[in-house]
């Protein structure tokens, strides 16, 4: 039982350590490229493990960052779409050159090219051809001249 009382103690110091050290170093990176806010929620199983907010996220009322703080993150969602499914691809679970259709439960089609399968390699170099849907500009429009939420 003393072993493992130990292990944990020694588990906990080194998780508490490395927070100290990753806060240390986000502090650092805001202050250096004079960031407005900073906000890291790590995240394992579900579980938020890690969060860190410097800054504001409203200059004019002044509002702070908070771990759930809301951010419009537009085209970097392409970035962890595509992290997620190449851990999808690192288990096998597909081909790069695999038609989407099936995963996605639908036929998916360049109208200009119906004969030929998107695939996810398509979709991820941004060459299926496939365009935003009608709209999409207005309504991103409409969502940037949004007051930030409270």
């Amino acid at each position: 039982m003393k072993k493992f009382f130990f292990l944990m103690l020694a588990a906990n110091i080194s998780l508490l350590s490395f927070c100290q050290d990753i806060t240390k170093q986000l502090k650092t990176i805001k202050e250096k490229h004079t960031a407005v806010g900073l906000t890291v929620n790590i995240i394992n199983k579900g579980k938020l493990i890690y969060s860190f907010s410097d800054g504001l996220r409203d200059i004019e009322r002044n509002l702070p960052l908070t771990e759930n703080t809301s951010f419009r993150i537009a085209s970097v969602s392409k970035m962890v779409t595509v992290t997620a499914i190449m851990q999808l691809y690192d288990q096998g679970l597909f081909k790069l050159n695999d038609d989407v259709s099936p995963f996605i439960g639908f036929e998916l089609r360049n109208p200009a090219f119906p004969e030929i399968p998107v695939t996810f390699a398509m979709l991820m170099s941004h060459t299926s051809g496939l365009r935003d849907g009608t709209g999409y500009d207005s309504f991103l429009s409409a969502s940037y001249r949004q007051k930030p939420y409270p």
